[in-house]
């Protein structure tokens, strides 16, 4: 055998040519030539990984080559912050060669340091044959995502027009804060960092927006996937009783349970009440649709005064939302990892003497993991807000435990974790300060929760995993009779518990308070359900692979007597019923793909190009949206009639970047927190178009500071006798689509 393996370590170069041949191979043969433009954007994504490599190893002492793959988002997260600050202050433009520009001096930076510091001036920090398997796992995954979802394009059924509206007017905009499509003369007032950072991936990687939107979705997939892998990895580096293809399974289960999988809603409604109803042959609705499981509360039964979300990432993926929540899983899993490495290096840090508060505030405050992780959270602030918050509360429990673990004592621990909080805070609010500035906050307060949730439904959604916590600790108390150690919990086993209790508080919270917005008459607790919730999916999911092969995997002591045996043997019972539970909810997968895309024999591959079906939907004046971008190259004003939020109305401005009056009634009066905002400038768009006042009119034109006035099919819709004569007396006709009797004006001011 030993003969055999060095065989196949001497062709190794000849191995991976073979392994890049047919994974290349395979994405031609999938994706078609949409395959360039998915090399071009991996490309793009390894540069950064390259850039932040001796940071990696610094980050990650002890699990070098096993975090490779967190280069990704710290590279990306670096980079672009360089040129978003500099673009925040006016100082250098938004654009392709500034991208590129920024990773360099990323890269120059990183490794000049590393090579200052080591003398050998060698970089011998990783295992090369394992990151190029890494790189081709992650090509992989990221052929087949995109392949899959590609399948089906959808339109405005869901919240993509406005993600990709982000995409288009960033991708014209030079300074930052970019300027919102839908209210002219207004910086965009949600969290678009996030949409941003997608934006500078399309710049380094030379990918068209309308490719990149598709691209950077798989991308948000495929980094979840190889993350929470390598998370529960590195959580069982340490634990002797968990090696090999058990530490290897334990990250696929985690992986699969946290990006694709459903919850236990799918088992009882979409399975078993339907199973009981036609064989009992019951009356009543028991159809089930993918979306259910994530309308649960409030809606079955109904309770309109309560409705909320619980919504999971396989869901918002499936349905190609590019939402804030969706785009910081990547940042929240690196924020998770880099937090996990700081525990570690503190769990098995040799005692010191105590060398006094202030060098051991500034060993502390120095140290890169701290630091990184603060700058994590401030990209979070400005990504989605709710992950902020979640995320400082998760990263102090954990430097609480580790200053405990470092100190032994109570006062010191409490001391520095309240010096590290001050010094997170402080340093979030300085790498945020530009966006900060220029942002006003969406909600009026706090509210007291009056309806809250049954509980068998908070069972249904919420039982397997805390099952599975239960099972945890019941394992670690009982460690004595599997392998006759003294101590409870191993460095993993803290870490997991400290996630589950994270993940049982974010599902507690919403049930006693909730932040208001607009929606307080309905939907009062929607919101803050929707984001906890969906962050305590991500980290009930990660512990979920790790306890059932922790405690499946467990071996008994030959001193067990037959007492102990059966009760050993009875945990292990209940994590396997409690695995095959979990096994059902990724059925969820299977299911919603055939809802949503229909069977595998009817799929049609659509392509990357996410404006496709948004133009099919709007037929011939998709040729007005050709022209714009063709022939008016900046960010200048387009007057288009407003529209309800998830319809056909103002997909022009969105998918051509340029601002226009009014867009998505209901997002623009969330995002400015007033309805009277968005009532003033709807009616001042009804007058330009349909109003006698000629003065008005050009009063109101130049209040907008409007330079071309569109007139198609939704503004006939809507307006019905437009006068074209007026507006046409007041500049000129720039286009005219004859098949759609379409104009477009230019208006001299």
């Amino acid at each position: 055998m030993k003969t055999i393996v060095d065989k196949l370590k001497s062709y190794t170069v000849a191995i991976y040519a073979i392994l890049l041949f047919l994974t290349v191979g395979l994405g031609f043969a999938l994706l078609g030539s949409d395959m360039q433009t998915l090399l071009r954007w991996d490309l793009g994504m390894f540069a950064l990984n390259l850039a932040v490599l001796p940071l990696i190893g610094l980050l990650f002492k002890e699990f070098n080559s096993r975090a490779y793959l967190f280069g990704r988002v710290i590279g990306l997260c670096l980079s672009s912050y360089i040129v978003w600050l500099l673009s925040s202050l006016h100082l250098l433009a938004f654009s392709n060669s500034s991208v590129i520009v920024a990773t360099l001096a990323i890269l120059v930076i990183s490794y000049g340091l590393y090579f200052v510091k080591n003398k050998d001036k060698t970089l011998n920090l990783y295992n090369y044959d394992l990151i190029i398997l890494y790189e081709f796992a992650f090509l992989f995954i990221l052929i087949i995502s995109t392949w899959v979802l590609a399948h089906k394009i959808p339109a405005t059924e869901t919240e993509r027009l406005m993600d990709y509206a982000f995409m288009a007017t960033m991708d014209k905009t030079s300074y930052m804060p970019p300027l919102d499509t839908w209210a002219a003369g207004e910086y965009i007032n949600y969290y678009y960092y996030g949409q941003y950072m997608m934006t500078f991936l399309c710049k380094l990687s030379f990918v068209p927006v309308h490719d990149g939107y598709s691209l950077a979705l798989t991308t948000i997939l495929t980094i979840g996937l190889c993350y929470v892998y390598l998370i529960v990895n590195m959580l069982t580096v340490s634990l002797s009783a968990m090696k090999g293809y058990a530490c290897k399974i334990a990250g696929a289960i985690s992986a699969i349970a946290v990006m694709l999988s459903g919850n236990v809603h799918y088992i009882i409604y979409g399975k078993i009440v339907p199973a009981i109803s036609d064989i009992f042959g019951m009356e009543g609705d028991t159809t089930y649709w993918f979306a259910d499981s994530t309308r649960y509360i409030g809606y079955r039964p109904l309770n309109e005064a309560d409705r909320t979300i619980s919504e999971f990432p396989s869901y918002s993926f499936l349905i190609g939302d590019l939402h804030a929540h969706v785009i910081n899983i990547i940042v929240v899993l690196t924020i998770i990892a880099v937090i996990i490495a700081y525990t570690y290096d503190r769990w098995t840090e040799d005692a010191r003497e105590d060398r006094g508060i202030v060098r051991e505030i500034l060993s502390i405050l120095l140290n890169a993991n701290l630091i990184i992780c603060t700058f994590l959270i401030a990209i979070s602030s400005m990504s989605n807000y709710w992950d902020f918050a979640i995320y400082f509360v998760v990263s102090g429990a954990f430097v609480l435990v580790s200053l405990f673990i470092r100190y032994r004592s109570l006062w010191k621990t409490f001391l520095y974790t309240f010096i590290e909080g001050a010094f997170f805070w402080i340093g979030i609010n300085l790498f945020n300060y530009p966006y900060r500035s220029k942002f006003n906050p969406m909600f009026d307060g706090i509210g007291i929760v009056e309806i809250r949730t049954l509980p068998y439904q908070l069972l249904v959604l919420w039982g397997l995993p805390i099952a599975c916590v239960i099972l945890l600790l019941v394992f670690c108390f009982s460690r004595g009779l599997f392998s006759g150690k003294k101590e409870l919990f191993e460095f993993s086993d803290i870490c997991l518990i400290l996630i589950s209790l994270c993940a049982i508080g974010l599902v507690a919270v919403p049930e006693f308070i909730f932040v208001k917005d607009i929606y307080i008459n309905g939907f009062p607790r929607a919101n803050t359900m929707f984001k906890m919730t969906y962050e305590a999916y991500i980290l009930f999911g990660i512990c979920m692979g790790y306890i059932f092969v922790r405690v499946l995997s467990a071996t008994y002591s030959e001193e067990l007597n037959v007492r102990q045996f059966v009760r050993a043997r009875s945990i292990k019972r209940w994590a396997g019923v409690l695995l095959v539970i979990w096994i059902f909810t990724v059925g969820y997968l299977f299911s919603s793909l055939r809802a949503w895309i229909g069977e595998y024999k009817t799929w049609e591959y659509k392509g990357i190009n996410s404006m496709t079906t948004t133009l099919d939907n709007i037929g011939d004046e998709s040729e007005v949206v050709d022209w714009i971008n063709d022939n008016i190259k900046g960010q200048e004003i387009i007057l288009v009639a407003d529209g309800l939020s998830y319809s056909d109305y103002d997909v022009i401005p969105a998918l051509t970047g340029h601002p226009t009056v009014l867009g998505w009634m209901t997002h623009e009066w969330l995002w400015h927190n007033s309805y009277d905002y968005v009532l003033e400038r709807q009616n001042d768009i009804k007058e330009i178009y349909t109003g006698e006042d000629l003065q008005k009119k050009e009063e109101l034109i130049n209040k907008y500071n409007i330079e071309y006035i569109y007139i198609g099919t939704k503004e006939y819709e809507k307006y019905g006798d437009i006068r074209l004569d007026m507006l046409s007396s007041m500049g000129d006709i720039a286009y005219y689509g004859s098949s759609t009797s379409s104009y477009i004006l230019s208006v001299s001011k």
